[in-house]
């Protein structure tokens, strides 16, 4: 069962201090997954939000590890290679973490701190744009 009814997300640019929060609903759960929608889904365009959670499997004396994701899917409009055309099509980022059980907040804390300063880069935004740094 998830914890939260909705999620807010703030989709502003870190480093010039804009907020722009999005909040997403969930929407329903299905085994390890819980699926919220953004504020821009309808029955046609998809703007989810997928976590998922699964339990970790203890193996000896390791009590294993924690694998968990975020999914984040938006459909958006593209040209078509004809360029009369216009297409939809899902734009997809996702996060996934494996964390040993056993670690503290204080430990996973500064990964998902640089995970993000790492995103809010050029070099990020060049890496997903054209794939090289």
């Amino acid at each position: 069962m998830s914890y939260y009814q909705s999620l807010t997300v703030d989709a502003g640019t870190a480093a010039i201090a804009t907020p722009d929060n999005k909040e997403y609903k969930q929407f329903r759960e299905n085994g390890k997954n819980t699926v919220f929608t953004g504020p821009n889904h309808t029955e046609e365009r998809r703007d989810l939000l997928v976590i998922s959670a699964g339990d970790p499997v203890k193996s000896g004396n390791y009590r294993g590890t924690r694998k968990t994701s975020a999914k984040f899917t938006r459909d958006e409009d593209v040209a078509g290679v004809d360029s009369t055309t216009s297409l939809t099509s899902p734009m997809i980022f996702e996060v996934n973490a494996s964390i040993p059980v056993g670690l503290e907040t204080e430990d996973v804390e500064p990964y998902i701190k640089r995970l993000i300063g790492f995103l809010m880069t050029d070099e990020a935004l060049d890496l997903f744009l054209v794939r090289r740094i």
